[in-house]
């Protein structure tokens, strides 16, 4: 499912970049809305047109083991501005659910009896997972990106992106763009 949900997000920011909101069947047949000639996305964006919702994303919603699914891989954390970060992909997840890790005290538990059970990277996102939730105001990005620059030679290009480049006041992450000179 992680590759149909990437395509709906791809799909919904084509929808928001459109210069009008679709709002009848005969907005999907203007130039602009070409981009969306999947037969599935066409399906999906009528029947939204018609019912005001897609069935299959309430399904989803509802689905007891998608959900625990979405727990599992975000460790329950819900990040800033109503978003989730991933700390375990979808395979893993469905591993764990499949195993009979269906909660995230079932997969706290499994922990404390087998701390092999995560990777070391895994048990890094697992043990700061609260840490890692909280944005980073953007003047402690400046200090960051500060600290960072030390580490590489002082003819190298460092750049702050992402949120911070669009202006955000805080950010959920910290996306450093670095171009090194010469043979470094």
């Amino acid at each position: 499912e992680q590759w149909r949900e990437r395509q709906y997000r791809k799909v919904v920011a084509t929808l928001r970049s459109l210069p009008f909101r679709i709002a009848t069947l005969e907005d999907l047949g203007r130039p602009e809305a070409s981009i969306l000639t999947g037969s599935h996305t066409r399906a999906r964006v009528e029947e939204f047109l018609r019912r005001g919702s897609i069935q299959l994303a309430q399904h989803l919603q509802n689905d007891p083991r998608a959900n625990a699914i979405a727990d599992l891989m975000n460790f329950g954390v819900q990040a800033g501005k109503g978003k989730y970060g991933s700390y375990v992909g979808a395979a893993t997840a469905e591993k764990w659910y499949d195993s009979g890790i269906t909660s995230l005290e079932e997969l706290a538990r499994r922990i404390e009896l087998d701390p092999g059970l995560l990777t070391h990277n895994q048990r890094v996102m697992w043990d700061f997972r609260q840490d890692f939730s909280v944005r980073v105001p953007r003047s402690e990005v400046e200090l960051i990106a500060d600290v960072v620059r030390t580490a590489f030679p002082a003819d190298a290009s460092l750049e702050v992106c992402g949120s911070y480049c669009r202006g955000a006041a805080d950010c959920g992450d910290i996306d450093v763009l670095v171009c090194a000179r010469g043979d470094q």
